[in-house]
């Protein structure tokens, strides 16, 4: 991965009676009484802030909050001066603007070592155009500028690639650095790792039958190339996952069924332990020989795993002589095996998909970060499905910031139905989300996205693969009758709209897929795609269900790219930072 100069490289003698514009996410949640709820944002800007105050800079600190239109005071970032002054251990100054005489004025008693908060930057409409002549204002008030807002680094606004360009260095801070540039496992050789125990945290989690036989072993595959570099290294592999979402020990549940596959695909007989951490653990670990593999059980068994328990993390840390973390399909969450393991293990590197998966949607461009999706070749259609509007808010909102055709599927539509005062029978409808349905529609046609809804549904009179179905029209659907799949004209149309693209992203499916009597819609799409990656269309398929419907029709190999981490890919388009991947050691 392209690595972009850091704010590490800028000494004393850059920096002190410096005046440097800091770009930050700041963007924290705030209750009625504007009190914080949580503070992860402005903990994450700290160190770059500190690193900055200890070299004598001036700060001149920029962010935004929430969506406002013009100036809003419900909006502005003076609720957080207190808690920013606490964790700098400084009195934090606070601007009413961000550009201005008197913010000039402001800007001149900065103290080296001191700190001004700026007024949120979306005040200004002229920020999210990436106005030039607001970015030269925002630029004249400083002398240098470092860009920490990962959270927005998708996004080419004033703040964030505007300024960029008037202000020389421009760097990145600690976060957006540690979010990009990762040791990766290839950096470990012979020497590093033979003899040595290696705790691999993978992400095994398939689906399986009723009888417990994988019915898509795409996360196994994807994890070998990690687990086989470093058996032919020499290392004693003690691997690790989790595998649905178990409440305690849950025998259907466990690792065992995936041992068969893994020893197939791995060429020599993977051991299984009976739990993760205890004294069998630990009598079967000091077993392994060089080369050999040790599945541990079900990490989630333990409810500490979830709720990152530091003894517990440094149970499973005590098993081993170094980290490596594969498992891109929960980097967003910080778990004991994901994040808390890595704290107690040195080096704790990235895995070969976790690496890959980086590289492609974090791309080598630090600027945009979001390789494949910051910069595409247009028109650029986002194909969204599921059964939840909710899980799909974020990914949505940002996406209207790039696409230009958003195409959406699964039960969520049900919910923008009825926003539009269609019945929609039973199906599925999350009516705390309506008025959000209106404003994603709302906010599209004023962005000139098309935002298309299927104009006919499959309906069925019971949640059944047996059921009594029939093709309807959207407006049309009966009482008692629920929408389970896209209909053939949605199909037809929704087909002819990708024809015209030269970029897709998808995520989630159009119906319940699992069912045959309702998987037409979700295949139709997958064949749709992979006709067009043959014509030069870049396709890239993100999400569990998603590649899960690919691979049932065989064609996930036509596919451009295939994220193997739905919500890990999912938040990282979104610029949300990702746990498992801050933890590890940079490269």
């Amino acid at each position: 991965m392209a690595s972009k100069k850091s704010v590490s490289s800028l000494k004393e003698g850059d920096l002190k009676g410096k005046k440097v514009f800091v770009r930050a996410d700041l963007n924290v949640p705030l209750d009625d009484s504007f009190k914080i709820t949580d503070d992860t944002r402005i903990r994450a800007a700290v160190p770059t802030i500190k690193y900055l105050m200890s070299n004598g800079a001036r700060v001149i600190l920029s962010s935004h909050l929430g969506r406002p239109k013009g100036v809003t005071p419900k909006y502005s970032l003076k609720p957080l001066v207190p808690r920013l002054s606490e964790l700098l251990g400084i009195e934090v100054k606070m601007a009413d603007d961000c550009v201005g005489p008197e913010v000039e004025n402001l800007v001149a008693g900065i103290s080296d070592g001191g700190v001004l908060l700026l007024e949120n930057v979306r005040f200004y409409k002229e920020e999210e155009k990436n106005d030039p002549e607001f970015a030269k204002k925002l630029a004249s008030l400083a002398d240098l500028y470092v860009n920490d807002a990962f959270g927005t680094a998708h996004r080419a606004h004033a703040s964030t690639e505007g300024v960029a360009k008037y202000l020389k260095p421009a760097v990145a801070g600690y976060l957006m650095q540690k979010m990009a540039s990762k040791k990766s496992v290839s950096s470990l050789k012979e020497g590093d790792l033979k003899g040595k125990k290696v705790f691999v945290r993978a992400d095994l989690n398939v689906p399986l039958d009723d009888s417990f036989k994988i019915t898509d072993d795409t996360r196994i595959r994807a994890a070998v190339p990690t687990i086989k570099y470093l058996m032919s290294n020499g290392a004693r592999v003690i691997l690790s996952s989790h595998l649905g979402r178990p409440k305690g020990v849950t025998p259907k549940y466990s690792l065992k069924p995936l041992v068969p596959r893994l020893s197939e695909l791995l060429g020599i007989e993977v051991k299984m332990a009976d739990d993760c951490v205890g004294p069998e653990v630990e009598n079967l670990v000091a077993g392994i020989s060089d080369g050999g593999v040790l599945l541990l059980e079900n990490v989630r068994f333990y409810k500490e795993e979830e709720k990152n328990d530091p003894e517990f993390a440094k149970k499973l840390a005590s098993l081993a002589d170094l980290y490596v973390n594969d498992a891109f399909g929960t980097a967003h969450r910080a778990h004991a095996s994901t994040e808390g393991v890595a704290k107690y293990l040195k080096p704790a590197v990235a895995g070969y998909l976790m690496q890959k998966e980086l590289d492609y949607l974090v791309g080598a461009e630090l600027d945009y970060l979001v390789g494949a999706v910051s910069s595409p070749n247009k028109p650029f259609a986002a194909i969204v499905g599921g059964a939840k509007v909710s899980s799909k808010i974020g990914v949505i909102e940002s996406l209207l910031e790039k696409v230009n055709i958003i195409v959406l599927g699964g039960g969520m539509i049900f919910t923008f139905y009825k926003a539009q005062g269609y019945k929609v029978g039973s199906s599925l409808v999350e009516e705390d989300k309506l008025d959000l349905a209106t404003s994603l529609l709302e906010k599209a046609k004023s962005k000139g996205v098309s935002l298309l809804l299927p104009s006919d549904v499959v309906i069925a009179d019971k949640f059944a693969a047996d059921a009594n179905s029939k093709v309807v029209p959207a407006k049309e659907i009966s009482d008692g009758w629920m929408g389970l799949d896209i209909g053939p004209d949605s199909i037809k149309s929704f087909s002819e709209t990708l024809d015209t693209t030269k970029t897709i992203i998808w995520n989630g499916p159009m119906g319940v897929f699992e069912m045959e009597k309702f998987a037409a819609g979700t295949e139709a799409i997958a064949k749709k795609l992979a006709e067009l990656s043959g014509k030069g269309v870049t396709t890239i398929i993100g999400g569990g269900d998603s590649v899960a419907a690919v691979e049932k029709v065989g064609l996930a190999d036509k596919m451009s790219h295939i994220s193997t981490g739905g919500g890990a890919s999912l938040e990282l388009l979104e610029g949300k930072t990702l746990p498992g991947v801050l933890a590890l050691n940079e490269a």
